[in-house]
């Protein structure tokens, strides 16, 4: 028998859009026919999900999204209202990480969303690459006292590619049992919570729907 399709669950940069951030016109002809059917479209993205919904303005998407997903799983947002969030870094955390990477001399900070900000301790080539690729514009603080008491879905170290690479095997060797990380663009590298992952959103899906995970369709680039 033939499963039904009840939710289409995709990545954005590279799958649902083509290099150039365009959304093709026989893309959104399939996306279009897919709801008239009733099936529930979603993107799940590693941009925080504030991010994530400007990005989709920006691209003229968000018409057609019901659901996002962002931060690799942690921030979920229904069109309806409905938002959740999970995972995120303590305090405690994103200090024990900053204090293993703020040596290399790199910029390093967070994504502070409410005010559209990113929080760095130094602006470097890779940060400013960051703040005009995400909208954000950027404030440098003393990142060991602005911590303290915050949470938030990720800490990122950022440079130009060259040094990225050169301290790839390092930032590698600091991830634990308490947190994980990964490149994201070649210039970024990103420390979330251990518990994180892109499959978290589809759970959601699953509960928030009462959608068998065999009825939903996934599409990315591997993640």
């Amino acid at each position: 028998m033939k499963k039904q399709i009840k939710a289409v669950v995709t990545d954005l940069d590279g799958t649902l859009v083509n290099n150039d951030k365009v959304l093709t016109p026989y893309t959104r002809k399939v996306i279009e026919a897919l709801k008239s059917k009733g099936v529930l479209f979603a993107i799940n993205s590693g941009r925080t999900l504030n991010v994530l919904l400007n990005v989709c303005n920006k691209w003229k998407i968000s018409d057609l999204v019901d659901i996002y997903i962002g931060s690799n799983g942690s921030e979920y947002y229904e069109t309806n209202g409905y938002k959740e969030t999970s995972n995120f870094l303590n305090d405690e955390l994103m200090l024990e990480i900053y204090s293993k990477v703020k040596d290399i001399g790199s910029a390093c900070g967070i994504f502070d969303d409410e005010n559209e900000l990113l929080i760095l301790d130094k602006v470097n080539d890779g940060a400013i690459s960051v703040s005009n690729s995400s909208g954000y514009k950027y404030k440098t603080v003393n990142l060991n006292e602005y911590l303290i008491g915050k949470s938030c879905s990720k800490f990122f170290v950022v440079d130009d590619r060259d040094v990225m690479l050169e301290n790839k095997d390092y930032l590698l060797s600091l991830l634990t049992d308490k947190y994980t990380g990964s490149y994201s663009g070649g210039r970024m590298f990103e420390f979330v919570n251990i518990n994180i992952n892109k499959s978290l959103g589809i759970k959601k899906i699953c509960k928030n729907h009462n959608i068998d995970k065999n009825n939903i369709m996934a599409l990315g680039d591997g993640d």
